[in-house]
């Protein structure tokens, strides 16, 4: 079954209809992000799904830690960091399926220490990465599609890193918010979203 995946994976057509539902999806996300405002409105469901929109945007810029800290404050921080981490982590199979489907890269024999480790120890890199608050995770993404690392075993590993990531940005944000609650109330979070 894997074999026959695998082909079909190859095959150039498969890989140009995956591209281009891949660009598809990501324009979409990109350009159909709503405001936080209409993401609180729609509670856990609009959480679940601003974060899956803000991680299905490949190497683009998504607010899916200001959705966290926003929730966080609403909502119990372990609840809201669950239901994004779900959200992130599905969204994150837009880079998963585009490396599979583009592999190319990872045939070379000289591709560097980042693939050397990550071929080595491949769960544990996802892991590392999905922790980090920063968009480099889709690279990771991708070389986990393009090496065909488990499907199980890289969702688990990046739900696990964006839970840890989201407990900790969520309980931070309620604990900066109940110490300087003057502060926080006189900021939007528009104006949050234009700092970062």
């Amino acid at each position: 079954m894997k074999e026959s995946l695998n082909n079909l994976l190859k095959s150039k057509a498969v890989a140009a209809v995956c591209l281009v539902i891949i660009i598809a999806i990501v324009l979409c996300a990109y350009f159909f992000q709503q405001s936080l405002e209409t993401y609180l409105a729609w509670g856990l469901l609009g959480l679940f799904v601003g974060c899956f929109l803000s991680n299905a945007t490949i190497l683009l810029p998504a607010p899916s830690l200001l959705l966290i800290c926003q929730f966080s404050l609403i909502y119990n921080p372990i609840l809201a960091a669950f239901v994004g981490s779900v959200g992130t982590t599905l969204g994150e199979l837009v880079g998963y399926i585009a490396g599979a489907s583009g592999q190319e890269f990872v045939k070379q024999k000289n591709n560097g220490k980042l693939l050397t480790a990550f071929r080595t120890h491949p769960y544990l890199i996802v892991f590392l990465f999905s922790c980090v608050p920063w968009p480099v995770f889709d690279v990771i993404g991708i070389l986990s599609g393009a090496t065909h690392i488990k499907l199980r075993g890289f969702l688990l590993s990046c739900w696990l890193g964006k839970l840890l990531k989201m407990l900790v940005i969520g309980i931070a944000a309620v604990y900066l918010v109940s110490l300087y609650p003057d502060f926080f109330n006189d900021m939007s979070w528009e104006t949050v979203k234009v700092l970062f």
